[in-house]
């Protein structure tokens, strides 16, 4: 079997050019293939948030998705100084 060598930039440019059928069926192998670690990370993910929310005095699974989205915001913004 010969292989070929191909750079990023080429692969890229061989894709595009295929029918977007064929793109939409590359894309689903590609997503099919991380599937688990994309699982596992958005598990570690919950169990992260659940024990911030914890630590706060709050119940994760009781909080509504816009406070959930709020509570995260803060966190990601908690050590930065606003002049």
């Amino acid at each position: 079997m010969v292989v070929l060598q191909l750079d990023d930039e080429q692969v890229i440019e061989l894709v595009n050019q295929l029918s977007n059928e064929k793109q939409l069926q590359l894309y689903k192998l590609l997503i099919k293939k991380r599937r688990d670690r994309w699982i596992e990370l958005s598990n570690i993910g919950q169990t992260g948030a659940r024990r911030a929310a914890s630590d706060r005095g709050l119940v994760w699974d009781l909080l509504t998705e816009d406070a959930r989205e709020d509570f995260v915001n803060e966190l990601v913004h908690e050590d930065r100084v606003c002049a």
